[in-house]
């Protein structure tokens, strides 16, 4: 009901909770709502192509690395 009534939506199709809950889902909002901004910042032009390669790299390797992601470049 609530896509059907919002103006957008952005799905992150992450699947059912278990364990935890939304905590997966909360990461994958995260993640996307980072994603939108880097391109947000690209059509701006405070962000280069070049600039924003790195950064989605790094999300990349993220799922391999969960303990390192307080230290990641901010």
């Amino acid at each position: 009901m609530i896509p059907r009534e919002a103006d957008g939506t952005i799905y992150t199709h992450v699947g059912p909770e278990i364990g935890v809950a939304s905590t997966k889902t909360f990461t994958a909002q995260l993640t996307a709502l980072y994603l939108l901004a880097l391109y947000l910042a690209q059509l701006r032009g405070s962000l280069t192509p070049q600039q924003a390669g790195p950064k989605v790299q790094e999300l990349a390797h993220l799922p391999g690395n969960p303990e390192n992601v307080r230290d990641c470049p901010r």
